[in-house]
Order: C-alpha cells, then structure tokens, then sequence
C-alpha cells in the first residue's frame, strides 16, 4: 500500500494526523497477524476511541484509497460468512447456509461492516520505518 497516500489524506486532515497514524500502526500490526478484515468496533477498542471515531478514521483512509469497505452476511447460528456485498441494499431478504444447512430469513443473519485494504484481496500495508 502506498505510503503516499497516507501522507496525503494527514495533509488533507492536519489535525487528524496523529490518529491516522495510530489507526494505520494498528490495522499494519493486524495485517502481519494475518488478519485482513477490519471491524471498526475492534478498531475503537484497540486504539481508545468511540465506534463512531474509529469508524470516521477507517472511512478517511477509504477516501485515500488505502481501503475499501463492504458489507459481511453471517449465519447467526454458526457466525459463518455466508457472502459479501458492496452496499446495504444488496443484502438480500434471507440466504441458504451451507455451514448449518438451513435457509435463514432477514432477522437469522447479522451484518457487518468491514475495511479490507484496497485493490487486490492480497493487498499488503507498508510502514515506514
């Protein structure tokens, strides 16, 4: 991921600087870990902030073009992902789970909104040293 555009969206956010940086620090560090999908409401845990902070910040960083969100269907009985879809209105009224082997209405799914890096499903983060 390009350095480049981190430093572009600080100058465009001065007085978010710091917390752009602790964000990307944090979301570098999880990504070495293997982890690719981003919850904002881990991320606030993570760096002290409320949901809606952290959610704001991953969103700056969507801007830049550093990540891309979309949205996670999951079977409530199992928390496995059923699909993923790019905006809410395509979530659909109910789903076949292949892990539970049922067909679950609107109210057996959870939704969640998560921050992938952008570009390629590989796309690595780079930290400066």
């Amino acid at each position: 991921m390009s350095l480049s555009k981190l430093e572009a969206a600080k100058r465009n956010h001065p007085k978010l600087a710091k917390q752009l940086d602790a964000v990307w620090d944090y979301l570098s560090s999880q990504q070495r870990e293997g982890v690719q999908d981003f919850l904002p409401k881990l991320a606030a845990v993570k760096l002290g902030l409320n949901e809606a902070a952290a959610l704001g910040l991953l969103m700056l960083l969507e801007d830049a073009g550093l990540l891309a969100h979309q949205y996670d269907v999951l079977c409530r009985n199992t928390n496995a992902l059923i699909t993923s879809v790019p905006s809410l209105q395509e979530v659909e009224d109910g789903y076949d789970c292949n892990f539970c082997g049922r067909d679950h209405a609107a109210d057996e799914l959870r939704v969640e909104l998560v921050f992938r890096p952008a570009g390629t499903p590989g796309g690595n983060f780079e930290r400066a040293a």
